[in-house]
């Protein structure tokens, strides 16, 4: 697999930023009833995937140019991963919700 993403994180903003693609949609949201506290926790390395960052709420990533940003959620994104496709982004939020993505 060629590397797909450079870097993906959370700005201080509060939207998940992607680095160095060409193209991205949603595929799809979900969301969770309540006060319930939701994350993704998904490990995928591969050796061609140079960077993918979840970063607290003042950290700063300062690589690349931004090309896309994924604004969706309503909320701070928790987590994030890319499916072992190498095709597929889920983005999970603060705001009860999971978004998956095509990268």
């Amino acid at each position: 697999m060629d590397a797909i993403v450079e870097a993906v994180h959370k700005s201080a903003s509060d939207t998940l930023k992607k680095y160095e693609q060409t193209s991205i949609r949603l595929l799809a949201g979900l969301g969770v009833e309540g006060d319930t506290h939701m994350g993704i926790t998904v490990k995928h390395l591969e050796k061609n995937l140079q960077a993918i960052a979840h970063l607290k709420h003042k950290d700063r990533l300062e690589i690349g140019t931004v090309r896309h940003n994924l604004i969706e959620h309503r909320d701070r994104v928790t987590s994030i991963t890319i499916i072992p496709d190498g095709r597929t982004l889920v983005s999970g939020s603060t705001d009860r919700t999971i978004k998956i993505w095509q990268i």
